[in-house]
């Protein structure tokens, strides 16, 4: 693959994921505090492409990806201690 569709591919994740972060904001209403870490895990993965694109250190990425991790560990703790409650 060529430097620039790599690049575009990076930039696209890029804006895709804080499309996502935004849309999980704004869905705070619905979904609780479980809205935050939703947007913080798309958030973190957005920081983790630029990441690759601008190529910062290693180290950086792998924080950045603990983070999405922990976000998404939390987010599912959140969800699973609703169960089956009906609305």
């Amino acid at each position: 693959m060529r430097d620039q569709d790599i690049a575009l591919f990076f930039t696209c994740g890029v804006v895709i994921c804080i499309v996502m972060a935004v849309v999980n904001l704004l869905r705070f209403k619905s979904r609780g505090i479980s809205a935050y870490f939703l947007a913080g895990a798309f958030a973190a993965l957005g920081f983790l492409f630029m990441s690759m694109l601008q190529k910062w250190p290693d180290s950086i990425a792998t924080i950045f990806a603990v983070i999405i991790a922990a976000c998404l560990v939390v987010d599912f703790i959140l969800r699973s201690g609703k169960g089956n409650q009906t609305p």
